[in-house]
């Protein structure tokens, strides 16, 4: 750390010195009569364009090797500055004055203009295109290279069309200091680059972007101080402009051939250490023939003398058999615990960690020395991020009661960064039903919740972009219907009223999504109150009396005597009931009758909801809970459903404490059941409501 501060400062001295520099010879040449010609000036150009394509090409072989925004905005944007190059030196050359549309006083300086507003955008691009990578991640931040492409050609062609056909303003003015204002549009984008790269930091380590700062002061310099100064075509001023142009070129040239270089350094002290490793694997392989030889000829000693000692002799050659094969699977066990891509640690009957593989500090960052005799999820260590209770639960199950305990955990790595991780702890007993060790194996699942979150954040954003463009659908509809902006004729009564039975399964849909995704993402709020449930089921009855009366269903609910009430969320459990009672009357056949029976067991309250509809397929059970899942069966019979009544029902009862399970036989019917706890469920604060 203290040899990048060093390195750092170094840099950063470099910087202002060459930026002082540029000042220097800005005021050596303020004053010079120096008049250059278009013939040199053609030179330059042609050599300009040579140096930006070879550039350009460069930094897209380095992108090809290396998948990077800043790699590939970059070479596509030499590519870009190569051609409008090209055409600044044809434009100089006096052999193509009689096709242009604007004179060469002001065709010559605008077209300079060309190429660097448009290196200048392409180098902010390169930052922003990095920015993005690092928000989102190499995989989902990058850019397609066909996109580049696309966004560099048509901004090439249009820059070159412009210039040619576009009558050109004045482009000096002679009674200003700076006779060439227009210049400071160029390098403020040098500038707005530059700020971005110097803010990205990794001029500090990395050689190629020290150079692109580099080339971004040469660059910014030769538009603020000397091309905004240029009182005339080929003055000094105009000269060194393009001199300066060139020098930033060479910068990051010089950047990527560095960059290249060590590419290939890399890959030699790469294949060196392949190649001592693969030395090490001979020489233990060789060590392994001359100890397999050697056990060779011991056991054909033991076999000799296995005659000799008889009964004796074959206790012992019995008792040998059975140590080599505890040892070759101890052997194996410990080479497969050592090397597994898990957290695995052991610890005694207190908790005290006693043994942990390599993946345990890949994961955590503490090493085998630093956790060994400390207790297991402390906060000394990676573990107490967590309420209280979960680890007083967790204790409980693999002490007392000596059963395996499977959760997630958000814990801490040792340099303090955050992680999720799927945990399963397992009690070791002895021969006397004691606990003699733990074992804990732990995964961490960080980026798939960070992809879970992402999907539901999605879903919440596009169902609220959705609300009112329904809700407005909804509204109209309704005001057409009850005849508020005329009387309908009977067909246009129907399409209305298709268009609103749709809208309406539409907000439906809208509603369910966004109900799945508050309760994923903790944003739910519970409001726990003192709640009879059969209560709960007779506002649902009453509901839906419109659907059951279509098909002349009858529903029969009943609750056991003395039900006491418990504290839930009556919001959220009705949804439950709604859902499940709402999917028996779809799939029932008419003039059926739907059972709901509530009773209590033990420290639960059970619902029990029957039917006698289609049922449920034998092969297709094991999806039923799963999102957008619905029956190939109930597809025929009921074409509208989103597939996402169950999937909420059971995330609610989980989320409760309680269990939900079914038992369906096909053409026969249906029975859910599930449980809430007489303890209740905590409130909990959160930011929206159910169905809100």
């Amino acid at each position: 750390m203290e040899s990048q501060v060093i390195t750092g400062r170094k840099q950063i001295i470099s910087y202002i010195a060459l930026s002082l520099s540029l000042v220097i010879i800005y005021i050596f040449l303020r004053n010079s009569d120096w008049i250059g010609g278009k013939q040199i000036h053609t030179i330059m150009e042609v050599m300009a364009t040579a140096l930006a394509a070879f550039v350009g090409t460069l930094a897209l072989v380095r992108y090809y090797t290396k998948k990077s925004n800043t790699f590939l905005f970059i070479g596509t944007g030499f590519l870009g500055t190569a051609f409008l190059d090209l055409y600044h030196a044809i434009v100089t050359s006096t052999f193509f004055d009689q096709f242009w549309q604007n004179p060469p006083e002001s065709l010559i300086p605008w077209s300079w203009n060309a190429s660097r507003y448009f290196l200048g955008v392409m180098m902010l691009i390169s930052w922003l295109a990095w920015r993005r990578e690092k928000k989102f991640g190499s995989e989902l931040g990058a850019i397609s290279a066909k996109s580049a492409y696309t966004i560099t050609g048509v901004f090439t062609v249009t820059a070159f069309l412009f210039f040619i056909f576009y009558p050109l303003p004045q482009a000096y003015y002679p009674e200003l200091f700076f006779g060439r204002p227009e210049e400071f549009g160029a390098a403020a984008l040098f500038l707005a680059a530059l700020i971005g790269y110097l803010r990205k930091g990794l001029w500090k380590t990395d050689k190629f972007e020290h150079w692109i700062v580099y080339s971004l002061i040469i660059g910014l310099m030769g538009q603020l101080l000397f091309m905004s100064s240029s009182h005339q075509l080929f003055d000094s001023m105009f000269d060194m402009a393009h001199l300066l142009k060139k020098a930033s070129y060479l910068a990051v040239l010089s950047g990527l051939l560095i960059a290249m270089y060590q590419l290939f350094t890399e890959a030699d002290c790469a294949k060196e250490i392949l190649a001592k490793q693969n030395q090490d694997l001979s020489q233990a392989k060789q060590s392994a023939e001359e100890f397999s030889k050697a056990a060779d000829e011991k056991k054909r000693s033991l076999e000799e003398q296995q005659h000799a000692i008889l009964n004796v002799l074959e206790d012992i050659a019995h008792e040998k058999k059975i140590t080599e094969m505890h040892a070759q699977d101890l052997r194996k066990f410990q080479q497969a615990v050592e090397n597994a891509s898990d957290h695995i640690i052991i610890t005694d009957a207190d908790g005290l960690i006693l043994y942990a593989n390599k993946a345990a500090e890949l994961i955590t960052g503490f090493t085998e020395k630093e956790v060994l005799g400390k207790k297991a999820g402390t906060k000394e260590l990676w573990g107490g991020q967590m309420d209280k209770e979960v680890y007083e639960h967790l204790w409980k199950t693999i002490k007392t009661d000596k059963k395996p305990f499977v959760g997630e955990f958000n814990n801490k790595r040792k340099n303090g960064t955050e992680y999720t991780a799927k945990s399963r702890i397992s009690p070791i007993l002895d021969k006397n039903g004691e606990v003699q060790f733990f074992v804990g194996i732990e995964t961490d699942i960080t980026k798939e919740k960070n992809v879970d979150r992402m999907k539901t954040e999605f879903i919440s954003l596009a169902s609220h972009q959705l609300r009112t463009p329904l809700s407005a659908t909804k509204w109209f509809s309704e005001m057409l219907i009850a005849g508020d902006a005329g009387p309908l004729n009977k067909e246009q009564q129907e399409y209305v009223q298709n268009i609103s039975d749709s809208n309406e399964r539409m907000v439906s849909l809208v509603n369910a999504l966004l109900n799945i995704s508050r309760i994923e993402s903790g944003r739910i709020v519970v409001d726990s109150t003192p709640t009879n449930l059969f209560d709960i089921v007779n506002e649902v009855i009453k509901e839906i009396e419109s659907e059951t009366a279509k098909k002349n269903i009858k529903i029969i609910a009943s609750i056991t005597e003395n039900a006491p009430k418990i504290c839930i969320d009556p919001k959220l459990i009705k949804e439950v009931y709604k859902n499940v009672i709402t999917n028996a009357i779809k799939y029932s056949p008419a003039e059926s009758e739907i059972i709901v029976m509530i009773s209590k067991k033990d420290e639960e309250m059970i619902t029990q909801i029957s039917d006698n509809g289609i049922g449920i397929p034998d092969e297709e059970q094991s999806k039923v809970f799963t999102k957008f899942f619905r029956a190939n069966n109930a597809r025929q019979t009921e074409t509208d459903g989103s597939g996402l009544g169950l999937y909420l029902a059971k995330t609610i009862i989980e989320s409760s404490g309680g269990k939900i399970r079914f038992e369906s036989k096909e053409n026969e019917g249906t029975t859910f059941w599930f449980t809430l706890p007489l303890k209740g469920t905590k409130s909990k604060k959160g930011e929206v409501r159910i169905n809100s």
